[in-house]
This record gives C-alpha cells, sequence and structure tokens, in this order.
C-alpha cells in the first residue's frame, strides 16, 4: 500500500492500471501516442502544403514554370502522404510479424471536436 503513495508519476503520459507493474505496457501507450501525433502532424502538413500548391497554381498566371512547379508541388505533396500512410502500415505489419502488442493492434486516433 505503501509503495503506491511512492510511485513518482508522469503528467504528461497518464498512468493507466497496470502501467507501473508493466513497463512494456507504458512503452506500448507511449509508442501510441507518439505515432498518433505523427499521423496528425503530417495530414495537418499536407493539407497546408496543397493549400500553398493551389494557391502558386492560381499565382502562376499561365507562366509554364510556375504552373509546372506548382504541379510538382501536388504531386510531391500526394506521395509524402502515400509515404506516411506507407510507414504506418509498414509499423503495423513489423508489430503483427514479431507479435509486439502496441504495434500490431496500432490504430490512428483523430481528434474529434
Amino acid at each position: 500500500m505503501l509503495h503506491h503513495l511512492l510511485a513518482i508519476n508522469n503528467p504528461v503520459v497518464p498512468l493507466t492500471q497496470g502501467a507501473v507493474a508493466d513497463p512494456f505496457t507504458a512503452t506500448n501507450n507511449v509508442l501510441r501516442v507518439v505515432i498518433s501525433l505523427f499521423m496528425i502532424v503530417a495530414v495537418i502538413y499536407f493539407m497546408w502544403f496543397m493549400f500553398m500548391a493551389g494557391y502558386h497554381w492560381i499565382d502562376s498566371q499561365g507562366d509554364p514554370k510556375k504552373y509546372e512547379t506548382s504541379k510538382n508541388e501536388f504531386v510531391y505533396g500526394v506521395l509524402g502522404l502515400g509515404v506516411i500512410f506507407s510507414t504506418f502500415a509498414i509499423i503495423k505489419i513489423v508489430g503483427i510479424i514479431f507479435g509486439i502488442p502496441g504495434l500490431g493492434d496500432l490504430t490512428i486516433t483523430w481528434p474529434t471536436l
């Protein structure tokens, strides 16, 4: 009973049931949070990149060089998003193959309003 009062808690990562007794659970929770945050930031960056590519396309005003640059921005943005989601799929497959519980059942938790 006394050792529960003396436990050190991390204010950033909430303490879940059994996290102190099982360090793998705490590590898996941290991995899930980090990967989810990375995915959310990547999608927000993708949306910003597409917005700026659209702005550059409108701003090209028929100039072929500027139009080609904006077209390349669109292509690179879509390819980048594909790489991000492919990385997520590879991480999940590695978790399934090697039996890592935190990665095998990994899901993206999107924020809700």
